[in-house]
């Protein structure tokens, strides 16, 4: 590889990386929220799947949107590549507490991972600057 290509990789490595560290981060808190108001009061069983799909969905905002802001461009690729890599992590997660749910609603949460942190790339490079 060449000096230049690998300088370009650099300026988009950390900010995929950064973007996919607060993405888990912010997924991993709502998550923790939400256990903790299903553990104080009595939510449904059916409601259950749907607050984790809402906590993966904003965690994945959350990261195509930060990782966006670092980069300054390209919000679109990197937020698929955030959402790519974010969805990586959370099939390892459910793999390790049993047996993984291959149908349609680990589709549809897939899919909804990559909208929402390709939506969060977008909104974070077409973000309003501060004029000074």
């Amino acid at each position: 590889m060449s000096k230049s290509d690998v300088s370009r990789l650099k300026r988009y490595l950390r900010p995929l990386s950064m973007g996919v560290l607060f993405g888990a981060i912010i997924c991993m808190c709502l998550l923790a929220v939400m256990a903790l108001v299903m553990s104080i009061g009595d939510i449904p069983q059916g409601w259950v799947f749907m607050l984790a799909s809402i906590a993966f969905w904003l965690g994945g905002l959350a990261g195509g949107f930060f990782c966006a802001c670092l980069s300054k461009e390209r919000g679109l690729l990197l937020g698929l590549c955030c959402g790519l890599i974010l969805s990586a992590i959370c099939l390892l997660a459910s793999l390790t507490m049993g047996e993984p749910n291959w149908g349609g609603a680990a589709i549809a949460r897939f899919v909804a991972m990559l909208f929402a942190c390709a939506l969060g790339g977008v909104l974070g490079v077409n973000r309003r600057k501060k004029v000074r």
